[in-house]
């Protein structure tokens, strides 16, 4: 939520308009990578709400958005943990949690990773890797 409330109160600035740029730095490598799908892709209201902040706020200045790797001494990194510290005492808003796409993706990492696990130890296996690789 630090986001949308961050870009909403971009949004409400008078003087806006006299800025040419704005770069967000986020620790969230995961908002991130969620929002990299582009506004058609969102399926969560929160992403949703912050797409649509970011298209107004992109008609007047242009947005740079930039992941910063947590808890390695980086300028202003411990400005941001304080205040997403912060901001997780606000009171917060529940968001639906699709559990079968999230269900689905664990069974298939978890079921490839077994399944890797026991091609390595697999005595046949080996015989047909090293014919393989020769």
């Amino acid at each position: 939520m630090t986001m949308t409330s961050s870009l909403a109160t971009l949004t409400a600035l008078q003087d806006l308009h006299l800025h040419a740029c704005i770069q967000i730095l986020t620790n969230c490598q995961s908002l991130n990578t969620t929002l990299s799908g582009g506004p058609a892709r969102q399926s969560n209201s929160v992403c949703n709400l912050i797409w649509l902040q970011l298209s107004r706020i992109s008609k007047i200045l242009s947005i740079h958005d930039q992941w910063i790797p947590a808890h390695i001494s980086l300028l202003g990194n411990t400005l941001a943990d304080s205040e997403a510290k912060r901001g997780s005492t606000l009171p917060q808003s529940s968001v639906l949690i699709k559990l079968a796409p999230t269900a689905k993706v664990l069974i298939r990492k978890t079921g490839q990773e077994e399944f890797h696990a026991r091609y390595l130890h697999d005595p046949l296996s080996q015989t047909s890797r090293s014919d393989w690789r020769d």
